[in-house]
């Protein structure tokens, strides 16, 4: 039997994949959490093999808590499950120490088929991105070429949050950070990137394939 943790925000979402996950005989839900602070019962109170997370939680960054759980619980398989497109952030969730990336609207099986791969030792992610991380370690291949991996895990999440049109009030919201925090994040990835403008921030993200 693998036992399975689910850490997401939203109420609907997690009874939706307690659900699907006993459909399937040779897994049990042992976990259940709603915010990011949640995670630290995991290891104490309950020790799920495989870990169901959502990225957008509404106190801390989905990709902190992937760190401080690989830091803490190395041997456990995170599998994330985000609203978020594969080309928006399923890169920077494997570099954190998850094990796959899948989002929302893909089908139960699909859940069920990465939940298995992963508890196995292996790695779930789309042929797509199987493609494209292959390309970006091949020799040759300049990190200038996709300069917004420079920016960190929160000026990130920030430059999607803008480059989707939100306002800087939204994003201190959705990210659980003050105004002021926010503002500084943007004056930063504004530098780190050579733009000006949350207008260039959203054409910049459309040059890039990082919006649909």
């Amino acid at each position: 039997m693998i036992t399975i943790g689910i850490l997401d925000d939203h109420r609907l979402v997690r009874e939706g994949l307690v659900r699907i996950v006993q459909a399937d005989s040779t897994l049990e839900v042992s976990w259940l959490g709603a915010r990011a602070e949640d995670a630290a019962e995991i290891g104490t109170k309950s020790n799920p093999q495989v870990l169901v997370l959502d990225l957008n939680l509404p106190d801390r960054s989905g990709l902190e808590v992937i760190k401080d759980l690989r830091a803490r619980l190395p041997n456990l398989a995170i599998l994330v499950v985000s609203m978020y497109p594969e080309e928006q952030f399923a890169r920077r969730v494997l570099r954190a120490g998850a094990r796959g990336y899948l989002i929302k609207d893909e089908s139960p099986e699909l859940l069920l088929q990465a939940i298995h791969k992963i508890a196995a030792g292996g790695y779930y992610i789309s042929e797509n991105l199987a493609i494209e991380l292959a390309t970006i370690t091949s020799p040759g291949v300049n990190e200038i070429d996709t300069p917004y991996t420079i920016l960190s895990d929160r000026e990130y999440e920030l430059f999607i949050i803008l480059a989707e049109g939100k306002s800087v009030k939204e994003a201190s919201s959705l990210m659980g950070v003050g105004l002021s925090t926010v503002h500084t994040y943007r004056q930063r990835l504004l530098e780190k990137l050579n733009l000006r403008t949350n207008g260039e921030i959203i054409y910049y993200a459309m040059e890039k394939g990082l919006l649909t």
